[in-house]
């Protein structure tokens, strides 16, 4: 999409629940906001992918929408703002 720019967010493997994913999701929402200008940061997430969706609602995000692939997967977008981090 025009004007927006991915970042991914992509944990270690062995680091979800540890704490590092809160702390990773700040550094995440500050870089978005102070050095791309980004007001909300969003995500997508395979909608059979429970762990990761289950993160992403421990961490703040919000469904959006659901995006169907030409193939017919579903994909779950998610949304946070990056000015209300906690």
């Amino acid at each position: 999409m025009p004007g927006r720019r991915a970042v991914p967010a992509t944990p270690r493997r062995g680091h979800a629940r540890d704490g590092h994913e809160h702390g990773g999701r700040h550094g995440l929402l500050r870089h978005a906001a102070d050095n791309l200008g980004l007001k909300e940061a969003y995500g997508m997430v395979g909608a059979d992918n429970t762990v990761s969706l289950a993160m992403a609602r421990r961490l703040g995000f919000r469904h959006v929408r659901d995006v169907v692939g030409d193939d017919g997967t579903v994909t779950k977008m998610v949304v946070i703002s990056t000015t209300d981090p906690d």
